[in-house]
């Protein structure tokens, strides 16, 4: 290839460019990290997304919902805790609270109260 003149060496860059694009849209696609998957989407879904990873960033991953629109049902007191717990939330589910438990206010925005609690 040493040999080949700058018009020859156009010539074969001409003639091997189909081959390089076709072969690197038949390569496998690696995986998208979710960052250049959000790009992909139209921009009302991007705001979305990056309002429910905000959310999901400020809970250890031991508490995150599976998705987004799914809510805590039971304290953190009764995470930790369970039968043992000293405080508990008003919107909380456990079975079989204790009268002598302390209630915190909720720390939810739009928290609606339950009855009997």
């Amino acid at each position: 290839m040493r040999d080949l003149s700058l018009q020859q060496l156009g010539k074969l860059a001409d003639e091997l460019m189909p081959l390089l694009q076709t072969s690197c849209l038949a390569a496998p696609q690696a995986q998208l990290s979710s960052h250049q998957r959000d790009q992909h989407r139209p921009p009302h879904r991007r705001g979305e997304q990056q309002q429910h990873q905000a959310d999901y960033s400020a809970l250890p991953t031991g508490l995150r919902p599976f998705h987004p629109d799914q809510r805590q049902q039971v304290c953190r007191a009764h995470l930790y805790f369970g039968a043992e717990a000293r405080t508990c939330k008003p919107w909380c589910r456990w079975p079989k609270k204790t009268t002598n438990l302390q209630l915190e206010p909720s720390s939810r925005r739009a928290s609606p109260e339950r009855p009997g609690n």
